[in-house]
């Protein structure tokens, strides 16, 4: 479900909470839930098309590595440290916004598919 650590996140990270990486591996610790930082997540690189198709997924790692950094996120988020975790680099013109609803500060974000737009599993 990948509507679950995302919605994690959120709470976390709009609560100021503390998330955690260890060894590719994000730890929720108040709740003692982790995920694999490669765990798909409903938010896209960029504004998905019609029926969400188009635009790349990020994962849990890409998403808690701009939660973690926030404004230095672009001198922080190095190649080395995004390949370790397997993440995708979000491009600036998507930062602010999607770090405002990863913050809790917005509900809404044109990056997040809604479950009902996502392709059926093949």
């Amino acid at each position: 479900d990948s509507h679950g650590p995302l919605e994690l996140l959120r709470a976390y990270a709009s609560a100021g909470r503390r998330i955690d990486c260890c060894n590719r591996t994000i730890i929720f610790q108040d709740d003692g839930v982790q995920y694999p930082a490669s765990t798909p997540t409903l938010v896209c690189a960029r504004p998905p098309g019609r029926a969400g198709r188009g635009a790349p997924r990020l994962n849990l790692g890409s998403l808690w590595l701009l939660v973690s950094l926030q404004d230095r996120y672009e001198e922080r988020a190095t190649d080395m440290k995004l390949a370790h975790l397997g993440a995708t680099r979000i491009e600036p013109t998507y930062r602010r916004i999607l770090l405002s609803f990863l913050q809790g500060k917005t509900d809404e974000c044109s990056l997040v598919l809604s479950p009902a737009t996502l392709p059926p599993a093949s």
